[in-house]
């Protein structure tokens, strides 16, 4: 069962900034930023999804759906998590983790 979201609690977030990002859009064409924005925003969905049913690893740190939601602005990626309990802090280093390593993959 998966668990509520209180509107005000204690919680981890992570930050992240797009280096490079003004560099990219300028030396880039709209659609290939486009493209790339998308696929980010994809990724981020993705990994609000993640559940431990199907992952024997996940399974070991009580991973569940919708425990870790991100925004995006301009190139800024904020993640928060439901509450500040240790499978919520395991979550986000996780996607974090899973963040970082595409974005490196992708340049």
């Amino acid at each position: 069962m998966e668990k509520e979201w209180d509107k005000t609690c204690d919680r981890f977030v992570a930050f992240f900034d797009i280096m490079g990002f003004k560099d990219m859009v300028q030396r880039s064409d709209h659609n290939e930023v486009l493209q790339q924005l998308i696929a980010l925003k994809g990724m981020l969905k993705q990994l609000e999804g993640y559940s431990a049913e199907n992952h024997d690893e996940l399974k070991k740190i009580n991973v569940s759906k919708n425990q870790v939601r991100s925004v995006t602005f301009s190139d800024s990626i904020l993640l928060f998590s439901r509450s500040n309990e240790l499978p919520d802090l395991q979550k986000i280093v996780l996607d974090s983790y899973t963040i970082l390593g595409n974005s490196i993959q992708k340049k």
